[in-house]
């Protein structure tokens, strides 16, 4: 890992301690992390870094005991696989950690842009891209008449269509993208951003959904030979 990663990796360690201390007394927080109070003390007043083991440990321990259960309370089935995520989209803070989360998950790959579809996954994607240093590429339902563009169209009901427009060129040959939404329903905006991928003769590095309903990116990687990273955090019915 590259030493600018590594150190970023630990200044959000101690975000994570600090949020924690927002929610837990010291005390509390050692038995989570079976660690000296003064230790953590130290840690969260910004007087030392912790070495990198030890910052692993702290992320996958806020992961699993903490980060997971936010998401969880951020949704809501409000009939048979409808889900409402408007408590996710409205809080800023949680879309910057997951962005945060979802770097230290994916900052082996290689990354040159994010792609995102318009609109509620564009907050997210611009935190994603600004953890990586990359640009961002949305995909708009309209089309822009003053620019090139490439088009996909997208049949979400027989007769019911919807279209999807990038800048052409926003996406340079060989550029390694990542793919990111905040859900993934039925897959089928997911395939029209790998579309314009393959479009515009790049390659898809990853693909990141906070949800995901029925195992769909499973299913898209057999239909599509995908090679690349795929993940979600939260997997629904």
């Amino acid at each position: 890992m590259k030493r600018d990663a590594e150190i970023k990796q630990k200044l959000f360690a101690i975000d994570l301690l600090k949020i924690l201390k927002e929610n837990y007394t010291y005390e509390e927080i050692r038995k989570f992390l079976k660690l000296p109070v003064p230790v953590i003390s130290r840690y969260i007043n910004g007087h030392v870094l912790p070495g990198f083991p030890r910052t692993q440990k702290i992320i996958k321990m806020f992961k699993e005991k903490y980060f997971f259960e936010i998401l969880k309370n951020k949704i809501v089935e409000v009939d048979e696989n409808i889900y409402d995520l408007s408590s996710f989209i409205r809080d800023i803070k949680i879309q910057k950690l997951t962005a945060k989360m979802i770097f230290n998950n994916l900052s082996f790959l290689k990354v040159d842009k994010v792609l995102t579809a318009a609109t509620d996954g564009v907050p997210l994607s611009v935190f994603i891209s600004d953890e990586f240093g990359v640009d961002l590429v949305i995909a708009t339902k309209e089309r822009e008449v003053t620019t090139d563009v490439l088009e996909e169209k997208v049949m979400y009901l027989p007769g019911a269509a919807r279209y999807f427009y990038i800048p052409k060129n926003s996406i340079k040959p060989n550029e390694s993208v990542l793919v990111v939404d905040d859900i993934v329903r039925t897959g089928l905006t997911l395939e029209s951003l790998i579309r314009f991928v393959n479009k515009s003769k790049g390659k898809v590095s990853g693909i990141f959904a906070v949800y995901e309903i029925d195992n769909i990116l499973e299913r898209l990687e057999k239909k599509h030979y995908l090679s690349c990273e795929t993940k979600s955090y939260i997997k629904l019915k």
